[in-house]
Parts: structure tokens; C-alpha cells; sequence
């Protein structure tokens, strides 16, 4: 039970991590707009279009490709741990 919460504490810390890229990325569209962007120059407009057209595609730390790293997969995790250690209980 000790290795268990060790690796779930691990696994939370890791997935919280992504959550908060993905939080943060998710916010710089609105601050690259609400910044002083119209008295910059040109070639920073272009850039900032750019990179605001880039940012509507959410931004994912991932497992691999086999899941993102989000507090959702930890929870998921979470359940699937606790249903097999039911059911291992359950056969003994």
C-alpha cells in the first residue's frame, strides 16, 4: 500500500505539472491580445498573429500517444487502481 501512494503521489505530481502547461498555454492568446500589440511593430503583429493562430490548437504534455498528462488521468488512474484492488480483495 506504501509503493502505491508513492506512485500516485508521483503520477499526481507529474499530471499536475501538464495541467498547469496546459492552463498556462491556454491563457497566452488572451494576454498576447490584451497587451499594447498595436503600437508594436509589423513584424511583431505578424508574429503574435501567428502565434495566437497556433494557440487555438489546445497544447498537451502526453504519455507518449497514449494519454495527456492532465489531473483527469490521474483520476482515471485513480479508479481503475482502486477497482482492481476491490477485486483482488474480493477473490482472496
Amino acid at each position: 500500500m506504501q509503493y502505491f501512494s508513492c506512485i500516485l503521489i508521483q503520477l499526481f505530481l507529474i499530471c499536475w505539472s501538464g495541467n498547469r502547461i496546459t492552463v498556462a498555454a491556454d491563457h497566452i492568446t488572451s494576454c498576447l491580445y490584451e497587451s499594447n500589440w498595436f503600437s508594436c511593430s509589423e513584424r511583431f503583429k505578424k508574429s503574435m498573429l501567428l502565434t495566437m493562430i497556433r494557440m487555438k490548437r489546445p497544447l498537451y504534455l502526453s504519455i507518449g500517444k497514449f494519454s495527456p498528462l492532465t489531473l483527469s488521468t490521474v483520476m482515471v488512474v485513480c479508479r481503475g487502481s482502486f477497482s482492481y484492488f476491490t477485486m483482488f480483495k474480493s477473490i482472496q
